[in-house]
C-alpha cells in the first residue's frame, strides 16, 4: 500500500507548488498592471504639460498621436489592473476622472490648434502685402530721387532755341516719370483694398503691425511724391509758355525793327509800322 507520509508530503508539495504559482501569477498581474499605469501616467503628464508654444512648436498630427496613444494606454490599464492588488477601486477611479479631463482638454486644444493655424496663414498674408507694399515703395523712391535730382539741376537760363529744347526734354522725361506714378498709384490702390480688407478682419498674426506701419507710410509717401511731381511738371509747362511768349515777342520786336531800318522816316502812323 502507498506510504502515507510520501502521499502527505506530495500533497503538501503540490499545494505549496500551487502558492508559488499563485504568488508568482499575481505577481505578473501586478507587474503588468505596474507597466500600463506607467505608460498611461507619462502621457497624462505630457499632456498636462501642453500650452500655446507647445502646439505651435510641435509637428502636425503629434498632439492627435499623442491622445491616441493615451486612449490606447488607457484600455490597456483597465485590462490589465482588473485582478492587481496595486490599485484599489479608488485609483482606477482617479485614473478615469484624469483621462476624462484629458479628453475634455483634447477640445480646447483643437480650438487652439485651429487659431494657430489660421494665425499661421494671417502671418503669411500679412507677410505677402508687407512684400508687395515695400516693392512699389522701392520704386516710388527711384522715382522720388530722380524727381528730387531734375529738381535741384538749374534749369536754363536763355530764351532762345537751345532753351525750348532742354525744357521740352525736361517736361518729357517728367511726364515719362508722372506715368510711372499714376502706374504705382494704381497699383497701390489695388494692394491698399486688400490690405484694408485684411486688416478689418482684426488679425492677429505679429506681423500685422509692421503691415499696418508700411501701409500709412506708404499712403503719405506717394501722395507727396505725386503731388510734387505735378506741381514740377505745371512748373516747367508754366515756364515753356513764358519762354514761347518772350521768343514770339523777340520775333515781332525783330520784325518792327527791320521794317524800320527799311523806313527812312520813322512813321507817326502806328498802323503804317503794322502794315
Amino acid at each position: 500500500s502507498p506510504n502515507k507520509d510520501a502521499i502527505e508530503m506530495a500533497t503538501r508539495v503540490e499545494q505549496s507548488y500551487q502558492k508559488v504559482m499563485a504568488l508568482w501569477h499575481q505577481l505578473h498581474v501586478n507587474t503588468k498592471s505596474l507597466i500600463s499605469w506607467n505608460y498611461l501616467r507619462k502621457d497624462l503628464d505630457l499632456v498636462k504639460t501642453w500650452n500655446l508654444e507647445k502646439l505651435r512648436s510641435s509637428a502636425p498630427g503629434e498632439c492627435h498621436q499623442v491622445m491616441k496613444t493615451l486612449q490606447a494606454h488607457y484600455e490597456d490599464f483597465l485590462q490589465d489592473s482588473r485582478d492587481s492588488l496595486v490599485f484599489s477601486v479608488s485609483d482606477r477611479l482617479r485614473l478615469e476622472e484624469e483621462v476624462e479631463a484629458c479628453e475634455a482638454c483634447k477640445t480646447h486644444f483643437q480650438h487652439l490648434m485651429k487659431s494657430i493655424e489660421n494665425e499661421d496663414k494671417e502671418e503669411t498674408v500679412a507677410k505677402m502685402y508687407i512684400s508687395e507694399l515695400k516693392n512699389i515703395r522701392l520704386r516710388l523712391e527711384e522715382c522720388e530721387q530722380r524727381l528730387v535730382k531734375r529738381i535741384q539741376s538749374p534749369a536754363s537760363s536763355r530764351t532762345d532755341k537751345d532753351a525750348r529744347q532742354d525744357n521740352a526734354l525736361r517736361i518729357a522725361e517728367q511726364e515719362r516719370t508722372q506715368e510711372d506714378l499714376q502706374q504705382l498709384r494704381s497699383e497701390f490702390d489695388v494692394v491698399s483694398t486688400k490690405c484694408n480688407s485684411f486688416l478689418h478682419q482684426s488679425p492677429s498674426g505679429s506681423s500685422v503691425p509692421s503691415l499696418r506701419s508700411e501701409l500709412n507710410l506708404l499712403v503719405e509717401k506717394i501722395d507727396h511724391v505725386y503731388g510734387l511731381s505735378t506741381v514740377y511738371l505745371n512748373k516747367l509747362k508754366t515756364i515753356d509758355v513764358i519762354v514761347r511768349s518772350i521768343q514770339d515777342a523777340e520775333l515781332l520786336v525783330k520784325g518792327y525793327e527791320i521794317k524800320l531800318s527799311q523806313e527812312e522816316a520813322v512813321p507817326a502812323d502806328l498802323s503804317a509800322l503794322e502794315s
